[in-house]
């Protein structure tokens, strides 16, 4: 069976998913599953989880800050701000994060600033759902 090679790239590391035979992210419009050869294509994502389901049937989910994925028949390339492995997310400090951004978001109704703290507000939420389905598949 032919598999995907996934490389996740942020500004500060290179992550290579190998063996990968289905991907499945999310985008503005939906989610989006990608297998094996592909059509060619370029795609919006969103902030959310992305889901590798591998070979052996193991799967891990990444959280990540929105971004692009460019994707070719063997390779899917994502690049992205942030992007952190669900089983490695504190989630204590994660739920801290995410109270003190609601509360954040309360004060400034109305102020533009709110848009950052919302984006901040989700990619919390998208940590604790990466955390989440790790820990279903430990």
């Amino acid at each position: 069976m032919k598999e995907l090679q996934v490389i996740l790239l942020t500004p500060e590391v290179k992550t290579v998913l190998s063996g990968v035979s289905h991907l499945i992210l999310e985008c503005p419009d939906g989610k989006r599953g990608i297998l094996p050869r592909h059509a060619p294509a370029v795609i919006e994502l969103a902030i959310g989880v992305l889901e590798a389901r591998f070979q052996g049937g193991e799967r891990e989910y990444y959280a990540i800050s929105g971004g692009v994925a460019e994707i070719t028949p063997e390779t899917v390339t994502i690049l992205t701000e942030t992007c952190e492995k669900g089983n490695e997310i504190d989630e204590f400090s994660t739920r801290r994060i995410l109270e003190n951004t609601r509360k954040e978001i309360q004060e400034k109704r109305g102020d533009p600033e709110t848009i950052r703290l919302e984006a901040r507000l989700l990619f919390s939420l998208a940590k604790l759902k990466a955390k989440e389905l790790s820990q279903k598949r430990s």
